[in-house]
């Protein structure tokens, strides 16, 4: 018979159904409840007439409530017991432990609502930079270990504004895009790349900024810079690791 549903247009590379669910697939009802072409359910057992979004009837349930999905894929049904939680955004919403690291005067950090709001306030919908609200927004991941690496801070290695850090001032706060030309991922990516990366470090930002460095002047200057403003490790990653 006829098949209606909802077809499942992207995954989030951190929920839990992640590795059962796949683009295109049609789910057809969740717990027996029929799903219909516009997504909608009834609002109760013999109240076909009254529907609410499919969001409604997921509302009621919990984090490791287990749910039975039927869907249709590749022309055939299924069913999968998934159980239920809750997925993490690109951009986190709550504070975690600190993490950042240290090129040359450069750091980078990981793009979060803590962070825009100490760049931008309380209202950085309205005035932080179009892409960032996009992120925090409509922001996907395209894996569970995906970040959005931003350039936070220009230092600089004496009392003075020295002329390194000048010169990076206006890309202070722009999303890195890639380094050396290969995209990373996460700061722990990036520490990764510049290990074994030459004597050049260009680091490419989404609105077409480049910044290159020479590594042996970005690593005498990354010593001024640690010694003047008395920072002890070089970088700090996600795990909670420090690395000298």
């Amino acid at each position: 018979g006829e098949k209606r549903g909802v077809r499942v247009r992207y995954v989030d590379a951190s929920a839990p159904s992640h590795a059962a669910l796949h683009v295109d697939d049609v789910i057809l009802r969740i717990d027996g409840v029929d799903i219909g072409y516009d997504g909608t359910v009834p609002l109760a057992a013999g109240r076909s007439g009254e529907r609410v979004h499919l969001s409604y009837l997921m509302s009621r349930r919990h984090p490791k409530d287990v749910c039975k999905f039927e869907a249709w894929r590749d022309g055939k049904g299924l069913s999968l017991d998934l159980t239920l939680g809750t997925s993490c955004p690109l951009v986190p919403c709550s504070p975690g432990p600190a993490e950042y690291l240290l090129v040359g005067g450069l750091v980078f950090v990981p793009l979060t609502e803590p962070y825009l709001e100490g760049q931008y306030g309380k209202d950085f919908y309205r005035d932080a930079p179009s892409l960032m609200v996009y992120m925090v927004e409509e922001g996907r991941r395209s894996s569970i270990d995906e970040q959005v690496l931003v350039l936070g801070h220009a230092l600089c290695a004496d009392g003075d504004f020295d002329a390194a850090a000048e010169e990076v001032q206006g890309t202070v706060h722009s999303i890195l895009k890639s380094f050396n030309g290969v995209p990373v991922r996460n700061l722990r990516e990036l520490a990764a790349a510049l290990a074994g990366a030459g004597r050049w470090l260009r680091f490419e930002f989404r609105h077409g900024e480049v910044i290159v460095l020479d590594s042996e002047a970005a690593e005498k200057h990354r010593k001024q810079v640690m010694e003047v403003h008395r920072i002890q490790h070089p970088m700090c990653l996600r795990t909670d690791d420090v690395a000298a």
